[in-house]
Order: structure tokens, then C-alpha cells, then sequence
């Protein structure tokens, strides 16, 4: 009695491997992690997590990068004398309907420190119904600048007029109207990056309120800021 109260001294692993049975787990039934795979998957949380902030952390950088400008920018006026040079996708509805690619050059003259007369003109290659057709749109617009640090947005409407030579048709030319948006960051006291959106009505009727042809554009390029 007394030897089968002691058993065998051995641990209890060591008889259950010696009786042919599974050895005990004695963490509740849990299963054991390797310390390398608990690692990895710690970096992989880190990596997630650091991504994860990256992204609006980067976006406050550049929002704040925007609104404070340096000191040359911060005492130039919003309006300035400038040229500009840009490029984008110019959806149209005329003889014909699509989206093609366009390019425009303009100047600016500043006419206060808010307020701007531009000049320019868009050329681009329309697919028509009357076949490939160049249209250029010499146009005058007056326009409206804020500042908000580096950022200079405007807004602006003008006049001009459409010509467009068709490989089948007559060559015509129409009275174009226009409203346009958009804004400048500065990148120096002389450089900045542009971006604007332009919609325009085509043979303008003055006893209809509807345009026969529109165009709309988005546009984006580069500006460098003229006198001192």
C-alpha cells in the first residue's frame, strides 16, 4: 500500500511517455507560439499600424507646408503678372461628342492685388462627325485671387471665340462664353504648380438661353510670375 501511494518518483511526463500516452499541456489546452513567429507577427502589427498614420500625418505636413509660405511668397500679391502653360483633357460637345487632349497658354496682367485680365487660347484635335477637326479657342478673362498661404485660389468668366477647321466641313468660328476655377501653389517667388477647371458655351443665341456646343476642361501645368 505504502509502495502504491509513492508510484514510480518519475515526473509525470516521463510515465507518459514511458506508458505510450500524449505527454500533458499544462496551459489550459492552448497551444504553444514559437517565440520567432510571436516576433513577426508583432512587426507585422508595428508595419500596419505605422502605415496606417503615415497617411494623415503626411497630409497634415503638406496642408501646413501650403499654408505657410515663406517670406518672399507671404508679400507678393495673390494677382501677378505671369505666364502660364498647361495641359489636360478637354471634354466637348460640338459636331460630335468625346474627350481629347489639349494644351493652353496664357498671360496674366495683374490689374490690382486681387484682381487679374488674363489672355490666352486652347488648341486641341476633335474627332467630329465632320472627320479630325482643330479647334482654337483665343479667349479674355478677368479674375479674382485669395491667398491662403502658398495656395492662391481664383475664380474668373471672359469671352472669346471658337474656330474650328474640319478635314469635310466648312471652317466656322463661334462666340464662345466661359467661367473658369481654380488655383495656384506657389512652389517659390517665381514658380507655381496650376490646376483649374474651364467650361465654356459655343454660338452663343442671345434669344435662346441654351448653347448649341459646350466644352469643358481640366487642366493642369505650370506658371512663372513676371516683373518683381
Amino acid at each position: 500500500m505504502h509502495r502504491l501511494f509513492r508510484g514510480t518518483g518519475r515526473h509525470p511526463d516521463q510515465q507518459a511517455c514511458r506508458d505510450g500516452r500524449r505527454p500533458l499541456n499544462r496551459r489550459s489546452g492552448a497551444s504553444r507560439v514559437a517565440p520567432g513567429l510571436l516576433l513577426i507577427g508583432t512587426m507585422k502589427t508595428q508595419r500596419h499600424t505605422m502605415s496606417t498614420c503615415a497617411i494623415p500625418l503626411a497630409a497634415t505636413a503638406l496642408f501646413c507646408l501650403l499654408l505657410t509660405p515663406g517670406a518672399a511668397v507671404a508679400q507678393a500679391d495673390p494677382a501677378q503678372h505671369a505666364l502660364a502653360i498647361s495641359a489636360g483633357a478637354l471634354n466637348f460637345d460640338l459636331s460630335g461628342t468625346g474627350t481629347e487632349f489639349a494644351v493652353a497658354g496664357r498671360a496674366r496682367a495683374a490689374l490690382s492685388p486681387h484682381v487679374a485680365l488674363e489672355a490666352g487660347a486652347l488648341v486641341s484635335r476633335l474627332d467630329e462627325q465632320t472627320g479630325r477637326t482643330t479647334l482654337i479657342v483665343p479667349e479674355v478673362h478677368l479674375q479674382y485671387f485669395w491667398r491662403a498661404g502658398r495656395l492662391r485660389p481664383y475664380a474668373g468668366g471672359g469671352v472669346g471665340f471658337g474656330y474650328r477647321n474640319s478635314e469635310f466641313a466648312d471652317d466656322r468660328t463661334d462666340l464662345v462664353l466661359s467661367a473658369a476655377g481654380g488655383a495656384l501653389i506657389d512652389v517659390s517667388d517665381r514658380l507655381a504648380v496650376t490646376g483649374e477647371f474651364r467650361l465654356r458655351g459655343f454660338d452663343l443665341d442671345l434669344g435662346d438661353p441654351n448653347f448649341p456646343g459646350t466644352s469643358a476642361e481640366w487642366m493642369a501645368g505650370l506658371a512663372w510670375r513676371l516683373g518683381r
